[in-house]
């Protein structure tokens, strides 16, 4: 209890909209992260305003698609326009690992967020995306540009599993094109959200051999239940029913391991990061058109609170991305362009 009351005074009241009488309230942890000194998340010069990063990113893509109608290789996407914290992810004692675009790309702090560690620098200059922390403690990064997933040791010094092939992208049981997320089963089978390019859930075995695959195909862009648009996150609760976030279709879909449709949530907008309790109670979505963070029941689809708002102050964000949850109930968001981390506790549970 003593705990509890000294989070909450030392945190900043969050607003909720549009709640049930059963709502939870969220409270900020003001300037959570302590990074080491001259260390910053993202890139050191920041970013450009939303106008302008916009229109520098279209400008890129329309140079990268008129080289490769040439039958050039296209140039490479510019890495200071898309900084900032791209993922987030919570072990079992509640240390937290944020993935970050930046120097020393994997971050570790504890739960009072005092730095820890960091490691994957081998992965510097890529496009980081989302991260898992399985039960053994090992990590597990999307390296979404690269087209590969890698799993290194608690101590972020090994790299233990990859699965795809560096820098080479492809639709087959060996291959990922711009993978977007990664979960891992109790029985140690890992699902994979390759979604930019190939719009599948493919599944692994625990040494990394191709199993099968859910949805599929480059231009297989698909509404049909059981089908994807761009899955962008993936998760598993403790009774291996599966969670997809298929974000073009503006849906999240159910699953079963073998990959039996179970249902779907729609009424959530434009959900871009997904985090599911291990006891499968809650679903914490971050979504992107209103920037804003919900907490939803899994067995109504009730949301049971939601805050947020476009912006770079308390409590705002620019680009909600990745979200998770410790045993206690945080919440953190990855706001990639806000270049931090943001941490929320319940203070009403």
């Amino acid at each position: 209890m003593t705990r509890t009351i000294c989070l909450i005074a030392a945190c900043l009241p969050v607003v909720l909209m549009s709640l049930s009488a059963q709502s939870v309230t969220f409270s900020l942890v003001p300037n959570w992260a302590k990074l080491p000194s001259g260390w910053v998340f993202g890139h050191p010069q920041g970013f450009p305003l939303p106008a302008e990063r916009e229109r520098a990113l279209a400008e890129a893509e329309l140079t990268r698609a008129a080289a490769i109608a040439r039958g050039e290789t296209p140039p490479p996407r510019p890495a200071n326009l898309q900084p900032g914290v791209s993922g987030v992810a919570v072990d079992r004692d509640d240390n937290v690992y944020a993935f970050h675009r930046g120097e020393h790309p994997i971050l570790v702090f504890d739960e009072s967020g005092q730095y820890l560690r960091s490691g994957g620098d081998g992965i510097t200059g890529t496009v980081p995306h989302f991260i898992e922390v399985d039960d053994q403690g090992n990590v597990w990064v999307v390296d979404e540009a690269a087209h590969r997933v890698l799993k290194f040791n608690s101590e972020l010094t090994e790299i233990l599993l990859q699965i795809g092939v560096t820098d080479e992208p492809g639709y087959d049981g060996v291959h990922l094109d711009r993978p977007a997320d990664v979960d891992i089963a109790s029985t140690g089978e890992i699902l994979i959200a390759d979604g930019y390019g190939n719009n599948r859930i493919a599944k692994f075995s625990p040494d990394g051999e191709f199993i099968e695959q859910w949805g599929g195909g480059p231009q297989d862009e698909s509404t049909a239940d059981g089908e994807f648009h761009l899955p962008h996150a993936v998760e598993i609760d403790q009774n291996d029913k599966v969670y997809v976030l298929d974000r073009e279709n503006r849906r999240i879909q159910m699953f079963d391991l073998d990959g039996k449709f179970l249902g779907k949530w729609t009424h959530l907008g434009y959900a871009w990061g997904l985090f599911v309790s291990r006891d499968g109670q809650y679903a914490y979505i971050a979504e992107h058109d209103n920037e804003q963070v919900m907490q939803v029941s899994t067995a109504t689809g009730e949301v049971l609170a939601r805050w947020g708002r476009q912006g770079h102050g308390p409590s705002e964000f620019d680009w909600a991305h990745g979200i998770a949850v410790d045993s206690a109930g945080a919440v953190y968001v990855a706001d990639t362009y806000g270049q931090r981390l943001q941490k929320f506790v319940p203070t009403n549970r």
